[in-house]
This record gives C-alpha cells, structure tokens and sequence, in this order.
C-alpha cells in the first residue's frame, strides 16, 4: 500500500448499484465472485455509527432515503467511563 493511493474495497468485484448519501456515508451492492449472474453482496459505510446500529440499515434503506428524504432515528448506545466509572449512554 502506497501513501495517496486507493484501496479496492470489493476485491476486483464489480459494483452493481452506488448510492452515496452524504461523505462517509454510503451504500453499494457489488457481485461476489465478478461473475455476471452470482449472488450480490451488500456493503454500507456511516462514520461516527456503530457496527451494531448500522447493521439495522440495509442498501434499500439508503435508496428510499435517496428518493423520498425523510428524518430516520436510530439509538446509538455507547459505553463511556468517567473518573473510571462505567456507564452506558443512548444517542
């Protein structure tokens, strides 16, 4: 890997569907082998998101979003330490 050069997220894949929403939040569906007729794969990026919460969010989420804007809520628990006390906190 090189300093200023892009990684291939998908492998050599080809990418069926793109939708990119805002930066850093995206979603697209690419082929599993690059073979024409496999199965497709769905991949989604959010930063500042969990895994757990953003694995709620599916390609076709990202597609109505893209069509129809409308506010969408998800609870994002975290767990934060204070003077070394553990808590839990919803956002």
């Amino acid at each position: 890997m090189e300093i200023g050069k892009f990684k291939c997220e998908t492998r050599g894949a080809s990418i069926v569907e793109f939708i990119g929403l805002a930066a850093k939040m995206y979603s697209y569906v690419h082929l599993t082998m690059g073979i024409t007729g496999a199965p497709t794969v769905e991949k989604q990026r959010i930063k500042g998101v969990t895994r757990a919460t953003a694995k709620r969010l599916k390609h076709q989420n990202y597609a109505e979003q893209l069509r129809e804007p409308i506010e969408i809520y998800l609870t994002n628990r975290r767990i934060g330490s204070k003077k070394h006390v553990l808590y839990t906190y919803s956002v």
